[in-house]
């Protein structure tokens, strides 16, 4: 199921060198990993999907497996929220897994280089 797309301001925040509007799929098999392992987020949040890839507050990316991944507020449950996504062997991209990040593992992540904040504005 198609879920969302890469934006220009996310591909060049972190310099993905992805095309502009590649989109993002859910799978089953992503869905029921989600299910196995992060079930109260993934219930909580699976509904703001679309919202997390198409404006993320951070995002990041993982060299050593390709991962890319969005980092969003949602101001209803108070959590920041991450959603990672990556290149299968088809070629597609798909979200991998959902799950709740606290305020100060994305600043150890922001410190380290792995997440970048987006500008509103940009």
């Amino acid at each position: 199921m198609l879920i969302g797309f890469f934006s220009e301001k996310s591909i060049k925040a972190i310099g993905l060198s992805i095309e502009i509007g590649t989109p993002i799929y859910l799978g089953e098999t992503n869905i029921n990993h989600m299910i196995n392992f992060h079930p109260l987020d993934y219930t909580k949040y699976e509904v703001y999907l679309p919202e997390i890839i198409s404006s993320p507050d951070y995002i990041g990316a993982d060299e050593s497996d390709g991962t890319i991944e969005f980092v969003k507020y949602i101001q209803t449950g108070n959590e920041h929220v991450k959603v990672a996504v990556r290149i299968a062997n088809s070629g597609k991209y798909y979200v991998r897994t959902l799950y709740t990040i606290t305020q100060r593992r994305i600043e150890q992540f922001i410190t380290k280089g792995y997440l970048v904040k987006l500008d509103k504005d940009r």
